[in-house]
């Protein structure tokens, strides 16, 4: 298992955007040697059911083999100082179960403690018997943590979410490599939590700029560079500037470039492009800015870890789009193609087009040399899919991020773009994209404007790249992160069996 460096309590910069508290973290999470510790007022126990297994502490064993629970939490009294235990039992219902179980289970057991009163809850991690779940412990206390968020605009208001979580676990040395991940994995998540959340006058793209600068300073490992002169925008980013409204000062459009380097030799490296519209149809849509969300939690979570070996260019292209304006005239994007687009939400997801072609370009100068792979973020589907172009498909990059996604509770759908899927577009003169077009289709199209269709595998720069679609919603681009983490910086073991995931 991955060490990282221990942080006991998740309290981060607490800053004000338009009124609005963000990324601030008041609550501790600690690990805690021993069940008897008098700090406590109830105990959280998440476990297969039954829980015969005979390491399982006796005063809960004990209590729980006695009786049969069928509800999805339980209420019980154990000879503990703290008395109440709330145990949520995951049960073997069915081959589609997988490790993510015990996340939810999680969650629910920690609302239903704070539901009997349970304030100061110590969550008492086990390591599951099944060599299939080498990871329900991390999984376990990521739901857990998940229940702490506050949305920005509540964080001034008292919060029944609990300012305090002990955890305790049966190895101590093991258990503090496991909050040492979760704590960073929970510091990336609760800024893409932030960012998906926040009202659009809270997170226009000068605030999200402004967050990005709190939340990576200087000593941070991550350095931050912004385009937002409209001549170099116009010129350099020619898609992304398309229907610029007058006045527009206070949602100026922008793109924000992450940088991530280690001083040791580069193994991988990522080049991630996000979309952070923050109106993108009619009304005002807060899901467009998951992409974008996902990547600076990402990035935070690069920032915590200092992981070497990995180098990482993101793009964040943080517009506001007037809604429901749609240009006929075709547009000569960054690539030199002529592009029109007839539908609003196609014109939302073209300004990752521009973005994508910058990131060739650095491939193509050698700039981003050694392994590199591209990766688009947007939202607007109902879960998580991974599509690969064809250099991806043949690395097998979708698969290894599926089951990377999968270890840590985040299962998502491997696609790989087909012949066919270019073919629902006009090519010529003037690439038009039609009124509807949709799933696999829509990245081929976006790959196509971006000028990355040329580097396939029978070209001579294959250039790996994967879109990955999530939901527009804070937990979507919550899920995004651990995706991403897992699959570039803590890339846990396999488990011995991988029939059941």
């Amino acid at each position: 298992m991955v060490r990282l460096l221990f942080t006991v309590c998740l309290v981060s910069l607490s800053k004000s955007i338009s009124g609005v508290h963000i990324f601030e973290l008041d609550y501790r999470v600690t690990p805690e040697p021993t069940l008897t510790s008098p700090d406590y007022d109830g105990y959280v126990f998440i476990y297969r059911y039954p829980p015969n297994d005979s390491t399982i502490p006796a005063p809960i064993r004990e209590k729980l083999m006695r009786e049969e629970y069928t509800g999805d939490c339980s209420l019980v009294e154990v000879e503990l100082p703290a008395k109440r235990l709330i145990y949520a039992p995951v049960k073997e219902l069915s081959d589609f179960q997988s490790v993510r179980k015990f996340g939810e289970a999680a969650k629910k057991a920690m609302k239903s403690a704070r539901d009997h009163g349970i304030k100061a809850p110590l969550l008492v991690l086990h390591q599951d018997p099944c060599p299939k779940l080498p990871h329900a412990e991390l999984v376990t206390l990521l739901g857990a943590l998940d229940t702490f968020f506050v949305n920005p605009r509540d964080r001034e208001k008292n919060s029944p979410r609990g300012k305090f979580l002990g955890v305790w676990g049966p190895e101590y040395s093991t258990l503090i490599d496991i909050v040492n991940i979760a704590a960073n994995l929970e510091d990336g998540r609760v800024v893409a939590r932030d960012v998906a959340e926040a009202v659009c006058e809270s997170m226009s793209p000068p605030n999200f700029e402004g967050y990005l600068h709190d939340v990576f300073p200087p000593e941070s490992g991550v350095n931050i560079s912004v385009v937002t002169d409209p001549q170099t925008l116009q010129k350099d980013f020619p898609f992304f500037s398309m229907g610029t409204s007058k006045g527009e000062d206070a949602h100026a459009r922008r793109i924000v470039i992450l940088t991530y380097d280690t001083p040791a030799p580069v193994v991988d490296t990522v080049l991630l492009v996000g979309e952070g519209a923050t109106y993108n149809t009619p009304g005002a849509s807060l899901c467009a800015k998951a992409g974008a969300a996902a990547i600076a939690g990402f990035m935070k979570v690069l920032s915590e870890t200092g992981v070497r070996g990995l180098k990482v260019v993101a793009a964040l292209a943080l517009s506001r789009n007037p809604a429901g304006e749609v240009l006929q005239d075709a547009v000569e994007a960054r690539s030199s193609r002529k592009v029109r687009v007839l539908n609003s939400e196609g014109k939302g997801k073209m300004v990752l087009a521009d973005m994508i072609c910058h990131m060739k370009e650095l491939v193509e100068k050698k700039e981003a040399s050694v392994n590199p792979y591209i990766i688009s973020i947007s939202s607007g589907s109902e879960h998580t899919i991974v599509t690969d172009n064809g250099p991806a498909a043949k690395a097998e990059e979708g698969q290894i991020v599926k089951v990377n996604s999968e270890k840590i509770g985040e299962p998502l759908e491997a696609r790989v773009l087909k012949k066919d899927d270019f073919g629902n577009f006009k090519e010529g003169e003037v690439l038009e994209q039609p009124k509807v077009l949709q799933g696999s289709a829509a990245v081929a199209f976006t790959l196509t404007a971006s000028g990355l269709d040329k580097h396939g595998l029978d070209s001579q720069l294959p250039v790996k790249y994967s879109h990955l679609e999530v939901a527009g919603s804070v937990a979507g681009a919550a899920s995004a992160v651990l995706t991403l983490a897992n699959r570039f910086i803590l890339r846990l073991e396999d488990p011995l069996d991988t029939a059941w995931h």
